[in-house]
């Protein structure tokens, strides 16, 4: 019944020869096994998108995407103009917006990103188009205060009016000075 052409990822139905689109597999998914909705690309959506199921865009999404225990790809002909939270986020078309992943953000060749990202995993491909900022620090929260390091744990505090002298290293008792 479905015959796939090589080298082309549409896939055709053989009965009407019209094609449809390969919606990527997507895995993991808490609702079911293998399954996602899918906005396509005639679909334009302005607002708040929320769900508990993997979501394919190939049409134009405005405002807000949450999917946080689950997968976003935005197709080659998707445009998101969006902030994006969700499990893993996969882009091949075009976003402008923060992406936050719990798991991994990965931009293929044909993807085009404008916005910060921030995930454990990232994954930019050759070929691809980023103007933004990467965030990869799996310990940071957010609104947690930056913990402090070990350099700033052990520097020395100069804070009596800016007139501190600095410390002489201390001596060592098994270096002796030199006569001359």
């Amino acid at each position: 019944m479905w015959k796939k052409t090589e080298g082309d990822e549409t896939m055709q139905d053989s009965q009407t020869d019209r094609p449809m689109l390969n919606t990527p597999a997507v895995s993991g998914t808490p609702g079911g096994a293998g399954k996602s909705a899918t906005i396509g690309p005639s679909i334009s959506i302005n607002g708040d998108v929320t769900g508990e199921e993997d979501l394919v865009i190939y049409g134009s999404v405005e405002g807000t995407v949450n999917l946080k225990s689950n997968n976003l790809v935005v197709g080659d002909k998707g445009q998101l103009t969006a902030n994006v939270s969700a499990r893993v986020i996969r882009v091949e078309g075009a976003v402008k917006g923060e992406l936050i992943a719990s798991e991994r953000i990965v931009i293929t060749p044909n993807g085009s990103v404008t916005g910060d990202i921030t995930a454990p995993r990232v994954v930019l491909e050759d070929g691809c188009n980023f103007k933004g900022s990467i965030d990869m620090d799996a310990s940071k929260k957010p609104g947690k205060a930056p913990a402090q390091t070990a350099e700033t744990q052990s520097r020395p505090s100069t804070s009596n009016g800016g007139g501190a002298k600095p410390q002489q290293p201390a001596s060592n008792p098994n270096i002796r000075p030199v006569a001359s």
